[in-house]
């Protein structure tokens, strides 16, 4: 057996139960057990536990960064080296790069984008931490936006609207617009509605169905949801004269997937490894 799951006498301290030096026997499943000394066999002991692995940095983790090649990156950086003309002073709008100043559209923000370890994660499947980052996370409000100034660690990048649609707080009968909640109303003898909804973290590509999109009234039937995987966006398209409360999103995501980590670690619960020495 090359590798397979241990657990402590309790299932919530298992980490901590574990100790080296202890002998396990085969538990549930064929799993390895602490052996209980006031109650198991000695002829019940398969192994001893050599080492316990909680707190060591992922196998391969600094191998894969010190030999990483991102061409996006790579491109990037040539490109910055032709200093860009600081534009005409004042409020003409000839200054860097679109009329925008060089202090609102520097170069940093887009550098360190593309170092964002969610992007450069690993091989597939195998270093990139996947199984272990899979994560359901229900109830995602499209008001929940993402703003590290405000320190807001929001599920969703942005919204985007199509058509005439107003999000907003419907109290008793009365709409009233603002950016700050979650009711989407759609304005009467409209044509092509919808809202593009931009989450931070990758949608999970091996889910059958990823993304369910609710509100108080019920679910958005699955025909009216599109997900664009390329871009990581949920696309609701939006009925004319609808009224949604409190529009939500279920979503199966991969949430900060650790580049390097090893298969026998990338699991829901693994918290590191423990080494046992088998006796038969």
């Amino acid at each position: 057996m090359k590798f397979g799951a241990a657990y402590g006498t309790d299932a919530g301290t298992a980490a901590k139960n574990l100790q080296p030096g202890d002998f396990v026997k085969v538990g549930k499943d064929g799993n390895y057990v602490k052996l209980d000394t006031d109650n198991d066999s000695p002829f019940e002991i398969v192994g001893q536990v050599l080492a316990k692995e909680t707190e060591l940095p992922p196998a391969g983790f600094l191998q894969y960064y010190l030999e990483m090649e991102i061409p996006e990156l790579e491109a990037f950086l040539k490109a910055q080296g032709t200093a860009p003309s600081p534009g005409a002073n004042g409020t003409d709008a000839g200054a860097y790069p679109y009329g925008a100043p060089y202090t609102t559209r520097g170069w940093k923000s887009d550098f360190e984008k593309l170092l964002n370890p969610t992007i450069n994660k690993g091989i597939p499947f195998l270093t990139d931490g996947y199984f272990r980052a899979k994560t359901v996370v229900t109830g995602i409000s499209i008001a929940d936006i993402f703003d590290a100034t405000t320190n807001n660690d929001g599920h969703i990048e942005s919204v985007r609207i199509a058509g005439d649609v107003k999000l907003g707080t419907d109290t008793a009968g009365t709409f009233a617009e603002n950016k700050t909640d979650n009711d989407v109303k759609v304005a009467a003898d409209s044509r092509n509605n919808a809202l593009f909804i931009k989450l931070r973290h990758p949608i999970d590509k091996g889910e059958a169905t990823p993304i369910v999109v609710k509100h108080d009234g019920g679910q958005v039937a699955a025909k009216d949801v599109h997900v664009d995987y390329s871009q990581n966006v949920v696309v609701v398209y939006l009925e004319e004269g609808v009224l949604l409360k409190n529009l939500v999103i279920d979503a199966k995501l991969v949430v900060d997937p650790v580049a390097g980590i090893p298969t026998e670690w990338d699991y829901k619960g693994s918290v590191g490894a423990v080494r046992i020495l088998l006796q038969r």
